[in-house]
């Protein structure tokens, strides 16, 4: 077994390619190589693998970054499948070769390594993830779904307002965490507010089940605005943020989150949903 790896990798895996996006030093060397222009890449700690064989497989890491904001908290895909399925993705990627976000380049096709780097938002299937960690775009956002959130006289500070990944599942959904600052005339902070915009692939059931989960007694966040259905803006409920890049587990949380996790099983589901 090569220790060096994450996790040990499916008997039927035998791709290079895959088998080397398992391995975090070597991906840490080809991400600082071929991405980290503006920034060096501290750390890598794997989160998501999905292996789907010669149809294309995934392996994120989060990733811990220094770059011109200072110490950053951001994520990396690593995207295998058959040499020509890969240069055609990085071909559709073109037009985005320009971009950057905390220091890293958009993306690298690495022929020699039979692997693409995505550095995030880049995502083939979630395009608004791009605009999601852009302070500006945000601001457009909320001013065009939930224009009620910006209190009157007051405006959104681009500078005052910073963005966590909270969740996510490459090419499936994603969580993130604004901490909204608020200005005056005088460009003076005096207000704040969290806000969580949450991002899918696909449209999201009825909201019946979060009324369920509602009714028995589980605390649920209030839907703020909607782009479209899939792209919401959430409240924010009372406690502390989850740090997913976080070293260490928080007991007392994972033991509060495995007690919801059950209280929601103990749910009694409608009728009219699919079980």
């Amino acid at each position: 077994m090569n220790t060096n790896r994450c996790c040990p990798p499916p008997v039927a895996a035998t791709e290079p390619g895959f088998l080397r996006a398992l391995e975090p030093g070597a991906i840490k060397a080809l991400a600082q190589q071929q991405l980290g222009v503006d920034a060096t890449v501290l750390a890598l700690h794997a989160d998501y693998v999905r292996w789907k064989d010669r149809d294309g497989s995934l392996v994120g890491y989060r990733a811990v970054v220094q770059c011109a904001e200072g110490e950053v908290n951001t994520y990396l895909t690593v995207r295998t499948a058959a040499p020509h399925r890969l240069a055609d993705e990085a071909e559709r990627l073109q037009h985005r070769a320009a971009e950057d976000h905390a220091g890293l380049r958009a993306f690298a096709l690495v022929p020699a390594a039979d692997v693409l780097l995505l550095a995030f938002p880049i995502d083939r299937v979630l395009p608004d993830l791009r605009r999601l960690v852009r302070a500006s775009k945000l601001r457009s956002l909320v001013g065009d779904c939930g224009p009620t959130l910006i209190p009157a006289a007051l405006r959104l500070s681009k500078s005052r307002s910073h963005c966590q990944i909270v969740r996510y599942k490459p090419e499936r959904r994603a969580v993130l965490h604004w901490d909204l600052g608020f200005v005056d005339g005088d460009n003076q902070l005096v207000g704040r507010r969290s806000l969580w915009v949450r991002c899918y692939a696909e449209a999201q059931a009825s909201r019946t089940s979060t009324a369920t989960a509602a009714a028995a007694g589980v605390a649920c966040p209030t839907t703020l605005g909607q782009a479209h259905e899939r792209l919401l803006l959430e409240g924010h409920l009372d406690g502390e943020v989850w740090d997913p890049f976080l070293a260490t587990t928080n007991d007392a949380a994972t033991s509060s989150a495995a007690a919801t996790l059950a209280h929601l099983h103990d749910a009694r589901l409608p009728a009219s949903l699919p079980h």
